[in-house]
């Protein structure tokens, strides 16, 4: 359905693809001078793989601190694990259902490992990388957050964290209203949280600013456009 500008969702605001590219080309090294982005964990079944594995969806406390609709919280209807997979990160959101994107690993045959994605709302992911021969370093897990999309290389291109940070923003957020809208979450990597936090903080600093101007201008255009309708009725009375 067409907006007040004739647009049809998702809006063509910009060149969202380019735009994410840039976002996460720019914010890549923010707050990794103190982290070990080489680090990577020896496994992801510490205690076997056919040990039952938690997901932090699976958190009450955690699940109902996101979300603001009664019922809903960060994750509380997304898919179960299947048998002998492992969440290796969460992106949680503020949102008014309080959506989450899991990533999830599990073994294949020949010693190796498997990856996917998955949400609330079935959204097919390309995942970037689908499997490795060995556990994810802390910098190899940000480029797979970085460069994994939804399948069919949808209007915003890839990066699972900053599409909905820029789709939220684009249609009328503001940088005060995404400070706490997401977390990128792990109880695998400890230090993704504090990654993320810092560049996601670099973009609301610097990049927010001048867009937000772009939608202060966009409200007036939208104010002059009605005071128009306005005085066009009132004519025709």
């Amino acid at each position: 359905m067409p907006d007040k500008y004739g647009r049809d969702y998702p809006y063509e605001i910009g060149p969202h693809r380019e735009s994410n590219r840039k976002v996460i080309a720019s914010t890549a090294d923010m707050g990794a001078a103190d982290l070990d982005l080489d680090w990577r964990p020896e496994t992801y079944w510490p205690d076997g793989v056919d040990e039952p594995a938690h997901a932090m969806t699976d958190d009450p406390e955690l699940v109902m601190s996101y979300g603001a609709a009664p019922g809903f919280g960060a994750g509380s209807h997304i898919p179960d694990l299947e048998a002998q997979e492992v969440e290796i990160a969460c992106v949680m959101m503020q949102s008014t259902l309080g959506d989450a994107i899991s990533i999830r690993a599990r073994p294949l045959d020949g010693g190796r490992i498997g990856y996917r994605i998955v949400d609330e709302h079935e959204t097919p992911y390309e995942c970037r990388p689908s499997s490795s021969s060995q556990p994810l370093s802390l910098r190899e897990l940000g480029e797979l957050l970085d460069q994994s999309e939804e399948r069919g290389e949808g209007e915003w291109g890839p990066g699972i964290p900053w599409t909905p940070l820029r789709c939220n923003f684009e249609v009328g957020g503001t940088t005060e209203s995404l400070w706490e809208f997401l977390d990128v979450r792990s109880d695998v990597y400890p230090q993704l949280a504090i990654w993320y936090g810092s560049r996601i903080s670099t973009w609301l600093c610097f990049v927010g600013p001048d867009d937000e101007e772009e939608f202060e201008d966009d409200e007036e255009l939208e104010e002059e456009e009605d005071e128009e309708f306005e005085d066009d009725d009132e004519e025709e009375e």
